[in-house]
Parts: C-alpha cells; structure tokens; sequence
C-alpha cells in the first residue's frame, strides 16, 4: 500500500485485525474508533500504525481509543516553512546544565526542525514551537 494514501480508515482496519477483533464485533468497534480519532490535524497514519507494531505488547486485546488519542500528537504532520514560528530545543548539557537552540523554521532554511531532531536525538530534552503573533 502507498503510504502517502494510508489513511485513518486504513489504520483503524489494520489495528482492527492486528488486535485480532472478532469479525462480528469489527463493525461496532470501527464506528467507535473512527469517531474518537476523526481530527482535523494532518496524522501521519501509516507511521502512526508501524509505531503500534513495533511498540505494543500484547495482540490479543485492542488498547482503548483513549490510547491511540494520547499517541495522536505525535504523529501530526508539521507543515514546513511557518514563516515566523519559533522553535526552540533544550538539550542536555554537560552535568546538570543545558543549551538551547533556538531558530525560525522557513522552507528555504539550511537547517529545519527534522535536521535538529535527527542530528541531536537523544540528547533533546524538550522541543518547543513558538507561534509568531499575529497582531
């Protein structure tokens, strides 16, 4: 399956037979899942179900919605080139001190946000995005 076309109604299929839900209950639990995790963030699914396959524990029982909800932000496609938003990275430093990295983040910078995460990783102690005013 193409990736970029995998979408909510595809994740919830996937997570459906993954949890091995009974086929007679599929139906219910579709409806339920669908509702709870309709939003109007752009989710990255595809990347969001991989999580789940590679993270959960157990398949025998499908986690609640509220867990999939609480995952949800972290799967949110972040549009490139907020022309004024600032983001700043607390990364952890030498003994108990920390640095900080602060930019704004535009689509023809030389380093963006995935540069960053990528290049510093582990040692990201907190990402934050700034929202320009919009007086």
């Amino acid at each position: 399956m193409n990736t970029e076309h995998f979408t909510r109604t595809d994740f919830i299929r996937e997570m459906l037979e993954f949890f091995r839900v009974k086929e007679e209950q599929q139906k219910k639990e579709f409806k339920i899942y669908d509702e709870v995790l309709t939003t109007n963030e752009d989710i990255d699914w595809y990347k969001f179900k991989k999580f789940i396959f590679k993270n959960i524990q157990s398949r025998y029982s499908m986690p609640a919605p509220s867990y999939f909800l609480e995952l949800l932000p972290n799967f949110i496609i972040r549009p490139n080139g907020l022309v004024g938003d600032k983001i700043k990275f607390t990364l952890k430093g030498n003994n108990t001190t920390y640095n900080e990295i602060e930019f704004t983040e535009v689509s023809w910078a030389k380093t963006s946000y995935n540069d960053i995460r990528h290049k510093f990783g582990n040692n990201i102690v907190k990402i934050q995005r700034i929202p320009k005013d919009n007086d």
